[in-house]
């Protein structure tokens, strides 16, 4: 029997896939290639925005359509509150909580059951691979409706997490990428607590592992003990995503985050300060409740000041069971659509002015994709550095070895990144 996986959003769940992935495979099912109808369809959702709603809905009427007779089944955080709304699409086979993930193989017919891996071995599609060491969120933003549906913070074994990634390594990927739902909250559920810092000391110890990157960690959660070993460590990569959501005190009050802006500028300075080269990449919401102009002005002024290399701007979209959704002051689409275009054109603008440091400079390259160049008569290797630069590089010829680092020369500054000539 085959098999196809669809996933939304973030990259635990891209982790849970892959698990789900390799239990399948484990038990005989084939994966499905392009064009190649499936038997089994696992569809993993995400619900952090109404449009991500949408488009795992649009997904799975798309499987549906796509692989007439096939077992479809829904997972992900859409299926953990709006189970009858998935139901109604007519060809959904089952609707699996995040927790009957691990579970994937007692939703097969009986005959093709069979043994379980647990974890992962490979990373389908990715040079990098992502490993998630901890799951659900004790904070409670007033916005976010993920911690409604990924409920408290739980962490895994660190052995277990240890043992996966020098099996990673084993395989050949140079380059682990931890994440969770509230990362940095790491360890701090077990009888005995542990920390992030502590398991990254304990990762980087694995031979064969050159990198090691965070995928997002709150402020308050970059203890002076793990920006320490950051500073210290070369196989850490020079990169902080770190969420801003607004630059407004008032407005950081209502969403209920954990700092203030000038607490914010604070360890951002730390940060730079302390780790030669990093980059800050970082989300902010835009048009959040009551957002006035002058709590825009605010944002707009911090953002400059973080000069983040990446910034992921979100339009406020109001989710069923949070604070936010029952306030006052919601702020009409044609306002929020202009925010949001000022707001992106000045994360361009500090994008191009962090990189602009990096001309001339020599770098590492993990290759990841091939590219066609507009004249379609080249390829470039799109990768990314340490610091979390995109980068193009002419293959002129070179065979990409999508687990090995390329030494290169970073040129010019381009659009998404820069373009580099290999040494």
């Amino acid at each position: 029997m085959k098999a196809r996986f669809f996933t939304l959003g973030c990259k635990v769940n891209q982790y849970e896939t892959q698990c789900m992935r390799e239990d399948l495979l484990c038990a005989g099912l084939e994966e499905a290639g392009p064009g190649e109808p499936a038997g089994v369809c696992v569809i993993n959702t995400c619900t952090v925005t109404a449009k991500a709603d949408s488009e795992s809905l649009r997904i799975i009427r798309k499987a549906v359509v796509e692989n007439p007779g096939a077992l479809i089944l829904v997972t992900g955080c859409l299926a953990e509150m709006d189970e009858e709304r998935i139901k109604k699409v007519k060809g959904v086979s089952a609707v699996l909580r995040n927790d009957c993930k691990k579970r994937i193989l007692e939703f097969l017919p009986a005959s093709s059951a069979g043994g379980k891996r647990g974890g992962i071995s490979f990373f389908q599609g990715r040079s990098r691979a992502f490993i998630k060491v901890q799951d659900g969120c004790d904070n409670r933003c007033s916005y976010c409706k993920v911690a409604l549906v990924r409920g408290k913070s739980i962490s895994r074994d660190e052995k277990e997490i240890v043992d996966e990634a020098s099996r990673l390594s084993a395989n050949g990927y140079r380059e682990i990428v931890l994440t969770g739902i509230c990362l940095g909250s790491y360890g701090k559920d077990k009888d005995s607590p542990g920390s992030l810092a502590g398991l990254l000391k304990g990762l980087t110890r694995i031979e064969g592992i050159s990198r090691i990157r965070l995928s997002s960690i709150e402020m308050a959660d970059i203890s002076p003990e793990l920006l320490e070993l950051f500073s210290g460590n070369g196989k850490l990569c020079p990169h902080f995503h770190v969420p801003l959501q607004s630059g407004d005190d008032r407005i950081l009050a209502v969403m209920r985050r954990r700092y203030n802006r000038s607490v914010f500028l604070s360890r951002v300075k730390d940060i730079k300060k302390n780790v030669p080269g990093v980059s800050i990449t970082t989300d902010v919401i835009v048009g959040f409740p009551g957002e006035d102009e002058e709590a825009f002005s605010n944002t707009l002024r911090t953002l400059k000041e973080i000069q983040p290399l990446r910034t992921h701007v979100f339009p406020f979209s109001p989710r069923k069971g949070t604070a936010a959704a029952q306030m006052s002051g919601h702020l009409d689409r044609e306002a929020i659509k202009g925010r949001r275009i000022i707001l992106s054109r000045l994360a361009q603008e500090c994008s191009r002015e962090y990189m602009q440091d990096f001309i001339g400079k020599e770098s590492e390259v993990m290759p990841e994709e091939i590219l066609p160049a507009r004249d379609n008569k080249s390829v470039f290797l799109e990768g990314y550095s340490a610091n979390y630069i995109r980068v193009l590089i002419p293959s002129r010829g070179i065979l990409p070895d999508y687990k090995t680092a390329l030494r290169v020369r970073l040129e010019e500054i381009i659009s998404g990144g820069m373009r580099a000539e290999p040494l």
